[in-house]
């Protein structure tokens, strides 16, 4: 059966609808879209302080063992994006972007989106990798391969850079379908990111797309008839006798959604398989279970890679 690309496919990647710049085809190098995305702005360590006030007066005291992680923008307005110690290391917007560049260069990937979410508590960029998955390339099924970097400046997260792959049918995202795809340096005061160690981890992950085809054409193999569908959802949302009426109401109406699902168009040119099934579970907790979430909520769902329980419990016993 050929591919067809259907209606789900104007679902835009999780990031896009939070992204302050999408490639127009007119921006050619990191700096910029730095500017472009808006993100040309750096971070200060600040002094955190309060006042208290006593007989005398106010008096000002200030925390010793904190700081304030401090936006600086252009114009010289200023935000607080979170507290830390003062041996936190900040890594500006702008060194993040030099080092894509020389990166990005050396892949052939192409930046397509940068932004940022929470005020810039974290900013992300987004580069889209030359074609070279197996799926895509034997007309099985079309999935892109992304480079995102992504960084926090308060303290939650570590500047990570990571390879991830969305279906293009449905826009499934698949993080965490292979173990090597990700590298993170942590914010602490020993961190040490350079082009040249970035360069050397991209290496390793890019391996990983070795990996991804691997497992990909392994799951499009192994077929499924609707029966065994049905029992995986039966088996990963069941209903005991100690549910009340309404829990029970709450998981049919999920396992009504997940055979909508699998039955429906994004699973015309794969059904029948493990492939098919467990893209089914991630379209339904990325795109069906999370409709009420807003823009930025689906985002971080994605990139920090919470959510897919239910997909990644059946990705993780094929694996």
């Amino acid at each position: 059966m050929s591919v067809k690309i259907v209606d789900a496919n104007l679902r835009k990647a999780p990031w896009i609808n939070t992204a302050t710049w999408i490639n127009d085809g007119s921006v050619s190098n990191a700096s910029e879209v730095l500017e472009a995305a808006k993100l040309d702005w750096e971070v200060q360590h600040t002094e955190l302080s309060t006042v208290a006030i006593n007989n005398e007066g106010a008096q000002i005291l200030t925390l010793a063992d904190k700081v304030c992680t401090t936006r600086v923008n252009k114009d010289g307005t200023a935000s607080v994006l979170g507290i830390t110690s003062p041996t936190y290391s900040i890594v500006q917007n702008g060194d993040i972007v030099d080092m894509v560049d020389a990166v990005t260069y050396e892949s052939g990937a192409i930046y397509e989106s940068a932004g940022e979410l929470r005020g810039g508590k974290k900013i992300f960029l987004a580069a889209k990798l030359p074609h070279n998955l197996a799926l895509t390339d034997q007309m099985i099924d079309p999935v892109n391969a992304f480079l995102i970097v992504s960084n926090t400046h308060d303290g939650t997260d570590s500047l990570r850079f990571e390879i991830k792959y969305l279906r293009q049918i449905c826009t499934n995202g698949m993080k965490g379908w292979v173990r090597s795809s990700s590298i993170a340096f942590r914010h602490s005061a020993r961190m040490k990111v350079s082009a040249e160690n970035v360069r050397s981890a991209l290496g390793v992950i890019m391996e990983s797309v070795s990996e991804f085809n691997d497992l990909s054409l392994k799951l499009v193999n192994e077929k499924l008839s609707n029966a065994d569908f049905y029992n995986v959802v039966q088996s990963m949302l069941p209903i005991t006798d100690d549910m009340t009426e309404r829990q029970k109401s709450v998981v049919t109406t999920r396992r009504e959604a997940l055979m909508e699902i699998y039955s429906g168009p994004t699973q015309e040119n794969i059904k029948g398989t493990a492939w098919g099934m467990i893209n089914a579970f991630t379209e339904y907790e990325q795109w069906a279970h999370t409709n009420r979430s807003t823009h930025q909520d689906v985002a971080e769902r994605f990139m920090l890679g919470y959510g897919n329980d239910l997909s990644s419990a059946l990705l993780e016993a094929r694996v």
